[in-house]
């Protein structure tokens, strides 16, 4: 939908890494200002859906786990992990060499905010990578 890039990932380990599923959708638009070529930048917001099994690995605290802590038990559902918003800039300075940087900021709601496990709330993320296109065109 140009100009809307429109992305739905699903994750499922399959090394038991993690349990449960995790699934984002997110909607990210060209930024006024980006020129073909030679830089993109994008952003938008995302939303991100975990299953009741992730949620309870990762924000649930059982009973066993409450008798050998202070905390008091806690059962974590399924739905709305968090909501984010990102930005994504990808610079071409010479040729088929870039400059990628990707700036976030998320917040946990649901049974991920509401956890005695988490601390934090709110969540920012920076990244900064410098690629090379082998295609021989840096205009993706």
């Amino acid at each position: 939908l140009f100009p809307v890039v429109l992305r739905l990932d699903l994750w499922k380990s399959i090394d038991g890494g993690y349990e449960g599923q995790l699934g984002d959708l997110s909607a990210y638009m060209p930024v006024a200002g980006s020129k073909a070529g030679h830089y993109f930048v994008f952003a938008g917001p995302a939303i991100t859906f975990a299953s009741s099994r992730y949620m309870t690995k990762y924000f649930g605290i059982s009973a066993a786990q409450a008798r050998e802590s202070s905390l008091s038990q806690f059962t974590a559902s399924g739905g709305i992990k968090e909501v984010s918003f990102g930005i994504n800039a990808t610079w071409f300075f010479r040729g088929p060499w870039f400059v990628n940087g990707v700036a976030a900021v998320s917040q946990l709601l649901g049974a991920a905010a509401q956890s005695p496990l988490t601390t934090e709330k709110t969540q920012g993320a920076f990244s900064m990578s410098v690629g090379y296109v082998f295609s021989g065109n840096s205009a993706i």
